[in-house]
């Protein structure tokens, strides 16, 4: 994940963010108060200590995730990114891609403040997923749409560009 690449920190300044942050979420506190914690520990500014909380809480739960597939046996997983235009072009290329368990393979958290998270892959068919439509509210798809046809039916403009720039680039 994205915890090992954070250069704001120095590694000794980490192994205590971690316990901080560990502690916090364990302890069922919001993710700003635990911000707050880290920022008083570090002294850095409060946006860089809000943006590894984030980043650590998502990569706890991918962690946690990717423990319980192990667990249970299941051999592959599925990564998903969410559906709305803060969405950007990193995560949206691993929206709905399968890869197999303990290989090599990509894995959220993909860089600071990173929304993807994985799942067992399973049927689709009939199922639905969040989604933000084009006033930013919550909707909800089916479960097969891809970040591409997102973008089709709910993006803006500049969505629909900057997704036929990358498209054009592969």
């Amino acid at each position: 994940g994205v915890y090992d690449k954070v250069k704001l920190f120095t590694k000794e300044e980490m192994v205590e963010v971690k316990r901080i942050c560990t502690k916090g979420f364990l302890d069922g506190h919001p993710y700003k108060d635990v911000a707050k914690d880290v920022e008083a520990f570090t002294g850095k500014e409060a946006y860089k200590c809000v943006r590894l909380v984030r980043t650590t809480m998502s990569q706890a739960s991918v962690d946690a995730s990717m423990a319980d597939l192990e667990e249970l046996g299941i051999e592959e997983y599925e990564i998903h990114c969410t559906l709305d235009e803060r969405t950007c072009d990193i995560c949206s290329q691993y929206d709905g891609k399968i890869y197999k368990l303990g290989s090599d393979s990509p894995c959220p958290t993909f860089h600071p403040n990173c929304r993807c998270y994985i799942s067992s892959v399973r049927p689709k068919e009939g199922k639905l997923r969040a989604a933000r439509d084009e006033r930013g509210k919550t909707i909800k798809v089916p479960a097969t749409m891809t970040y591409p046809e997102w973008v089709e039916k709910f993006g803006s403009e500049s969505a629909k560009q900057r997704l036929s720039m990358k498209m054009k680039k592969f």
